[in-house]
């Protein structure tokens, strides 16, 4: 007797947030939490002073590597209520370097590596309509660190509490739900002067982001996933800072996607949060 196909949404299989996702997810399940790729691309500004400065007889080339490990737990379920809704708890890691994977005559080095921990994602279950989107979640992070794990004068790290809110939208022609929009805010943690090695980092990376995303078939066969980031520091002058990431996976073989992401704008990387990045990447994408 063959399962049934899930009806549960995107973020809903993402977040266990029905009793269907939860069963096919299994108790103790490590899941994917942001995206898991592995991309060849060039990077047209690569800010390459950082590293040889500290290297000199290294010499970085524009061509590289970009790959990303992210994952997730749930370690409680429905541990209290707010206003009647139930609250999961989760940790989160995700890790993000680039590589350059071709500069052999310079022992291909790690040029970036970012380490990024989240201990404790307290998840309200929602199911509010709000002007024709479903509310699945409100997350509340106490606990994000990310650093680059580097020494002076190449490190770089900052602690945050964040808040994501996360939106589901029916297409108009179907009934299943096909945009999705998780919107993210944060403070990030003061730290001394002595200790802070990136002080003006909210200036380029802002309070906070937003993640779209668009799942389809072509045929009702094949299917595709747009993405989108987009991340501004509201500042209405010259020191205006923005990032945008967009990106397209299609099916490819077994549990690889093959995936193009863009990328332009400031902190890709804590390396170059200050440093402007225009990236292009064609690779594979492990499906969640």
């Amino acid at each position: 007797n063959p399962r049934k196909p899930s009806e549960s949404s995107y973020l809903s299989k993402a977040w266990l947030l029905d009793p269907d996702s939860q069963e096919k997810a299994g108790r103790w399940a490590i899941l994917s939490y942001r995206e898991n790729y592995f991309l060849y691309t060039y990077n047209f500004h690569l800010d390459k002073q950082p590293y040889e400065s500290v290297n000199p007889s290294t010499h970085l080339q524009n061509d590289e590597a970009k790959f990303q490990l992210s994952v997730k737990i749930k370690l409680g379920d429905d541990l209290f209520e707010i206003f009647g809704k139930k609250v999961d708890l989760w940790a989160g890691y995700t890790q993000l370097s680039v590589w350059q994977m071709t500069n052999w005559s310079n022992s291909a080095p790690f040029r970036e590596t970012n380490y990024e921990p989240e201990l404790f994602i307290f998840n309200v279950r929602m199911d509010q309509e709000i002007f024709g989107w479903t509310n699945r979640f409100i997350q509340f992070v106490p606990i994000n660190h990310q650093s680059n794990g580097q020494s002076e004068p190449l490190s770089r790290s900052w602690n945050r509490t964040m808040l994501n809110i996360g939106f589901e939208r029916a297409n108009l022609l179907k009934e299943k739900d096909n945009f999705d929009i998780v919107l993210k805010a944060w403070y990030r943690w003061p730290e001394s002067a002595e200790n802070d090695n990136n002080p003006d980092i909210e200036s380029y990376l802002g309070y906070g982001e937003l993640w779209a995303g668009y799942h389809g078939k072509i045929c009702d066969i094949i299917d595709y996933n747009l993405s989108l980031m987009f991340r501004n520091n509201l500042r209405f002058d010259d020191d205006n800072h923005s990032a945008l990431q967009l990106g397209i996976d299609s099916t490819l073989i077994g549990p690889l996607n093959w995936y193009i992401q863009y990328f332009t704008g400031y902190g890709e990387t804590l390396i170059d949060y200050n440093h402007y990045t225009n990236r292009i990447g064609v690779g594979v994408m492990i499906r969640d």
